[in-house]
């Protein structure tokens, strides 16, 4: 977690939802702002915990097999400004598995110009049937200098920037939530004395 999965999730669902030609996503245009701010009309964000209607019954653990029916429903009509359609499930093995066999027929059968992006920290968890069809990209843990750097630029320390980077195994994520985190640098000085 923290290797920039949910950022590159959003950068490619920009990519596909910005109408400007070139450098795509040009980050400033009017379709990327709202894919930013996950208020795009024809960018659909399925996440544990927060469930795509009133009716679904919100779940703290799971991504259930309502929020697929939902989205399958979402994607049988045109997308609303007329050009592509992106579904993020942001962390997929949070689905159960009624929600994995669910979300497998559209999957199979993708309504055009839809594009599904899924993220997870644990692709083994996720369905062989779901694995199959998706392309994988790996996200590698960050160097510790490139996280000192981030963390250097937010305004931390060097010497907090350089523990933080040690303790975090590559997740800027982590590293920035270390950085801030005075209950840990508490209990780390009294560990070390």
């Amino acid at each position: 977690n923290g290797t920039g999965k949910r950022t590159l999730s959003q950068l490619i669902a920009a990519s596909l939802l910005c109408p400007e030609t070139g450098n795509q996503p040009c980050g400033k245009c009017r379709n990327c702002i709202r894919v930013y701010d996950n208020e795009h009309p024809d960018l659909i964000c399925i996440e544990k915990g927060f469930p795509l209607t009133n009716d679904t019954k919100k779940s703290k653990t799971t991504i259930p097999i309502d929020d697929i029916r939902e989205m399958i429903r979402l994607c049988s009509a045109y997308p609303l400004e007329g050009g592509n359609r992106v579904v993020l499930i942001i962390n997929a093995e949070n689905m159960t598995t009624q929600a994995q066999n669910c979300l497998l027929k559209i999957l199979e059968e993708p309504p055009i110009n839809t594009y599904f992006v899924l993220t997870s920290a644990h692709p083994e968890q996720l369905l062989v049937t779901i694995r199959s069809r998706c392309r994988f990209l790996k996200m590698k843990p960050w160097d510790a200098e490139h996280i000192i750097r981030i963390l250097s630029e937010s305004g931390i320390s060097s010497e907090k920037a350089q523990l933080a980077a040690s303790a975090c195994n590559g997740s800027i994520g982590y590293a920035k939530q270390l950085a801030v985190d005075e209950n840990y640098w508490k209990m780390r000085d009294e560990i070390i004395r």
